[in-house]
């Protein structure tokens, strides 16, 4: 197998999920390398180094809904993701804490290479918009940031987007997180490195996430 990569950047305790997906799992469980242990339990998907392999009909990842994944004032996610089909499969189905009207999701949009980011406010959804992606059957990092006054999106490090981020994102318990999934979409294709921070990080700390990260996706 080659080699095992995992990046120690931003490691703090603002970083509340990190999935490197290198192999560090224990029968059907990916390990979380935050301080927080949220592991997710694999269903389905398989290991191929770099990442885990969506076969876009079941397959997904699912995190519980523990405290640190409840409450979000700010956020960043982050995924390194190579789509197996020219345009996406599915809706909705990148990293979400989506069921019904529940907190947010990173999103693709089905039949396209768009992707955004959107989130409940407790009254209706609000999102960033699209970003179209050239070349999604490529390795492409997808960063979406969002504080009280901005969403941001980015890809491959550069700040492609900006939209009103005033509205909150309503905070609900029993939602997990997924990754691979969007209720009842299922993605097809292989998804490493994500990460979620409950805090906005600003374009030269995603830029330094991009970079430090890249080499291991061939780019």
């Amino acid at each position: 197998m080659k080699g095992i990569f995992r990046s120690k950047i931003g490691i703090d305790p603002t970083c509340v999920l990190y999935l490197p997906m290198d192999g560090f799992m224990s029968g059907a469980i990916v390990r979380d390398h935050s301080q927080y242990h949220n592991n997710g339990t694999v269903y389905g998907a398989s290991f191929c180094y770099p990442g885990l392999k969506f076969d876009g009909v079941d397959d997904f990842v699912n995190i519980p809904n523990l405290a640190s994944l409840r409450k979000w004032d700010e956020i960043t996610v982050m995924v390194w993701v190579k789509s197996l089909q020219p345009t996406w499969n599915a809706y909705r189905a990148l990293v979400n804490k989506e069921t019904g009207k529940n907190q947010w999701m990173l999103s693709t949009d089905k039949n396209s290479t768009s992707v955004g980011f959107y989130w409940y406010d407790g009254t209706s959804w609000r999102g960033s918009g699209e970003v179209s992606i050239e070349g999604i059957t490529k390795w492409n990092f997808i960063a979406a940031a969002k504080n009280d006054t901005y969403v941001k999106i980015f890809i491959n490090g550069e700040l492609k987007l900006t939209a009103d981020g005033t509205a909150p994102i309503q905070e609900v318990s029993g939602t997990p997180v997924y990754i691979g999934r969007g209720e009842n979409y299922y993605l097809n294709a292989i998804i490493d490195e994500v990460r979620i921070y409950n805090r906005y990080l600003n374009p030269s700390e995603i830029f330094s996430h991009y970079e430090l990260t890249r080499w291991k996706f061939g780019m």
